[in-house]
């Protein structure tokens, strides 16, 4: 008899466990008789698709099951249109009503769900105004209206230093907010992170050792680690290419198409142009057209050029090198912004150019066009 009351007293533990790690949710989508939503959530750096939610015009009621009680980031989408964006914990009891196009929602039982909502649409008033001053900007730019493009050139710059203090102030303020992740990786586009920058390791150190104290599994924070330690490594080798600056360069050795390692230092003695480019953006691919008459012109003069792809497709690669008959040195390790080279360079994007001369002192960073051609002419002729 006494077996069977313990054997019934672990079944209730286990189902009381269980349901800890469970959260419910109860979804009304205004202006839908029935449909299909999507539930996903973000696994790290992708969003994995959980279930397909069966709705009526009443709404519904859905239990998503967790491994443990640590929150996760949740999103519901109807018809490709994200309409709630939730962050939930084992044990959470989430009412949520919003609309076709996740304008108008409201949540109760969360919140860090609240709180995530509203950066948000603190965020998407930011991103309105940042995508408004990049149009009039390229419209100015395609004008030749130097004098505006300029301007509005500082308005954007204004509007991100004016977004990322009060994202600052807001992670500050909100130690231990999970939604401080969200800020820590917003991006106004692919080229311009919030906390992009190298330095920008202090503000991720201070979100990760706030949340690791209220949330020692939460999964989020071991690649957050990770990317502190990168940008340590960067700083660095950010340091010591500014000493490099005075006494050379640092050296690299990657393998070109052939497998065949190719170093740097080996051309030393010439003028080199060490370029980092994309095989994925055409407008590198037409840059290569300008480098090949750059190559053709001086290249018996002293010039060589020692181009790294930053692509993890070296497939790709490969096959762009043929395409184009690049003749220089053409080289590329497939990890991508992981690769030593770009990390001891500071390359945050692409295409970034190094002039290096015949001493082996970098003379100049980011030079294209006509630009680049009458240094490397000033250059060759000393």
């Amino acid at each position: 008899m006494k077996k069977l009351f313990f054997l019934f007293l672990i079944i209730i533990g286990s189902i009381s466990c269980s349901n800890n790690n469970r959260a419910k949710l109860k979804i009304k989508v205004n202006g839908i008789e029935d449909g299909d939503l999507v539930l996903t959530r973000l696994d790290i750096n992708r969003q994995t698709v959980i279930d397909s939610i069966k709705l009526c015009k009443s709404g519904c009621t859905y239990f998503v099951d967790k491994r443990d009680q640590s929150p996760e980031f949740y999103y519901i989408n109807y018809k490709n249109n994200r309409v709630a964006s939730l962050i939930l914990k084992g044990g959470d009891r989430v009412s949520v009503i919003t609309d076709t196009l996740g304008a108008d929602i409201t949540i109760q039982g969360s919140d860090d769900s609240n709180s995530l909502i509203d950066l948000e649409r603190t965020m998407g008033r930011y991103q309105f105004m940042f995508d408004s001053l990049f149009v009039e900007m390229d419209s100015a730019v395609s004008l030749n209206n130097s004098s505006l493009a300029e301007q509005i050139n500082y308005q954007l710059g204004s509007l991100y230093v004016k977004t990322k203090q009060r994202a600052i102030k807001h992670i500050y303020e909100n130690p231990y907010n999970i939604s401080n992740l969200y800020l820590i990786y917003y991006k106004f586009n692919q080229e311009l992170p919030l906390f992009g920058d190298v330095k920008d390791m202090l503000i991720l150190q201070r979100v990760h050792d706030s949340l690791i104290v209220k949330y020692p599994k939460l999964k989020y924070l071991a690649p957050l680690m990770e990317d502190i330690k990168l940008r340590e490594q960067a700083n660095i080798l950010s340091d010591k290419l500014s000493e490099a600056n005075e006494t050379g360069f640092p050296d690299i050795t990657l393998p070109d198409v052939k497998s065949t390692p190719k170093t740097l230092s080996d051309y030393k003695g010439n003028v080199i142009l060490l370029v980092f480019w994309s095989v994925s953006d055409v407008n590198q691919l037409m840059m290569n057209k300008d480098l090949l008459e750059l190559y053709a012109k001086y290249n018996k003069k002293g010039l060589e050029i020692y181009q790294v792809s930053v692509d993890t497709d070296k497939s790709a690669w490969a096959r762009a090198i043929r395409d184009q008959k690049l003749p220089w040195i053409n080289v590329c390790d497939g990890k991508g912004a992981n690769s030593y080279s770009t990390i001891i360079y500071n390359v945050d994007r692409v295409p970034s150019t190094f002039l290096i001369d015949k001493e082996g002192t970098i003379v100049a960073r980011d030079l294209f066009g006509s630009n680049l051609e009458k240094r490397v002419e000033s250059l060759i002729s000393r």
